[in-house]
């Protein structure tokens, strides 16, 4: 009937996570309240950026054709009203990304590189990239808290935990 009224039924879906998700966080594990940290040009590269998605395979995944152009994670974002990663603090890449899920190991590493910033009693004493190779393995849905630790001189401490709301993953640590 043309002039019937539309009905209108609800429809069910389920959205599900296709990609992996990362952010970064930084920590000030320099045991000293003189020093703090800026943190920026936060970037990783390396990371697949074409693949194929099966859409009822047991991996649905297909990845391929790994790229070197750098993926920005921003800079740190520090505490309300701080300018700088002060002693005992964390401070958070201000972007998250999202890309395709996949296994970097030995072989195939992906590099994450920042530069650190160091303050001396709020002075910048010194500037230091630092570049990291890991090796994990996304899956999809899931998001990877990045966890790098910061201490005097030359040592630094690199683990991941998962993030609420995706899929949660133990803790990696990265040496």
């Amino acid at each position: 009937d043309i002039n019937a009224t539309p009905t209108q039924n609800p429809v069910n879906f389920v959205f599900a996570h296709k990609m992996s998700k990362a952010h970064f966080t930084f920590e000030n594990n320099v045991g000293s309240d003189d020093y703090a940290f800026v943190i920026s040009e936060i970037y990783v590269s390396g990371l697949y950026t074409e693949g194929v998605y099966e859409i009822g395979a047991d991996k649905p995944w297909s990845v391929s054709k790994v790229t070197q152009n750098k993926l920005s994670f921003g800079a740190g974002e520090y505490e309300p009203s701080e300018t700088s990663l002060a002693n005992g603090k964390t401070a958070t890449s201000n972007l998250a990304r999202t890309f395709l899920p996949a296994e970097y190991g030995e072989s195939n590493k992906f590099t994450v590189s920042f530069t650190a910033y160091i303050l001396y009693k709020g002075t910048t004493i010194s500037e230091k990239p630092y570049t990291l190779n890991v090796a994990h393995t996304f899956e999809e849905g899931h998001a990877y808290n990045f966890v790098i630790g910061l201490e005097a001189g030359n040592k630094i401490t690199f683990s991941v935990t998962s993030l609420n709301g995706w899929a949660e993953d133990d803790p990696v640590t990265v040496n």
